[in-house]
């Protein structure tokens, strides 16, 4: 495997050390980037999640708690260590 170049492909890198997927907001909360996990846990590939609202991708029982974390990134710049539960084709 080819080590990352780019800081950009560095953080994806790290990120995945402690992430099933990752994804890259812009301020409206649509989906700009993704990686990982994407089908097995939303049932489409990661291009099926560019442009689509995150929070629509959120479970309904963790909505409240992601609009709180994701205000205070605003604050602090990211979240840490943070485990939320999708809802996608397959339901989860």
């Amino acid at each position: 495997m080819n080590a990352p170049t780019s800081a950009r492909d560095r953080f994806v890198a790290f990120a995945f050390c402690w992430a099933d997927m990752l994804v890259e907001l812009d301020p409206t909360r649509r989906v700009t980037f993704a990686v990982g996990a994407t089908k097995a846990l939303l049932g489409v590939g990661p291009e099926g999640v560019i442009g689509k609202n995150f929070m629509d991708l959120v479970s309904q029982k963790d909505r409240v708690l992601v609009d709180q974390l994701l205000f205070m990134t605003s604050k602090k710049g990211r979240i840490d260590n943070v485990t939320i539960r999708m809802q996608g084709e397959k339901g989860l």
